[in-house]
């Protein structure tokens, strides 16, 4: 489940997002909602979100996206007015944070091979090396004890939904 913030300093809008019934259904937490720009701040500095919605006064925006900025790995959604909006909205960023989180779990599974790979290569090189027969371009078995091992990663499991 994907967790999402809304920061607004419009109650209907708050209200919307409080009462919005499919929020599970749909992939998403019942989201945590800020009332200003420094009680969004607040929740941000403390818990991870996976995206983000705001709308707020312009005072209260500037001081917000001030913030924000330097938390570029946010997903920003628009903010709905109203259940269809709202429904239209949730889908693409759901998409989205799919989209991020495959992209991650590639990129998790390559170094991971990476680093199987690496240990394959010098465990043949130390069995080539205890025979006698290593070949003369192998780099020590001193230098493949440097690089990661695989007991030093751990490879997280993400449930992707569709």
């Amino acid at each position: 489940m994907y967790k999402l913030l809304l920061v607004s300093d419009k109650e209907e809008i708050r209200s919307l997002y409080r009462r919005y019934a499919e929020w599970n259904t749909l992939g998403f937490e019942q989201p945590d909602v800020a009332e200003n720009a420094q009680q969004g701040i607040d929740l941000l500095s403390h818990r991870r979100y996976d995206a983000i919605s705001s709308l707020l006064s312009v005072s209260e925006g500037k001081k917000f996206f001030a913030y924000l900025s330097r938390r570029p790995e946010m997903l920003g959604m628009e903010t709905a007015r109203d259940e269809e909006h709202l429904r239209r909205e949730i889908s693409p960023a759901r998409r989205a944070l799919s989209t991020r989180d495959a992209s991650r779990q590639s990129k998790l599974v390559d170094d991971y091979t990476k680093v199987l790979q690496g240990e394959f290569f010098c465990d043949l090189l130390r069995g080539a090396a205890a025979a006698g027969n290593a070949p003369s371009f192998a780099p020590s078995s001193s230098r493949c004890g440097t690089s990661a091992r695989r007991s030093d990663m751990t490879l997280p499991t993400v449930t992707l939904s569709s």
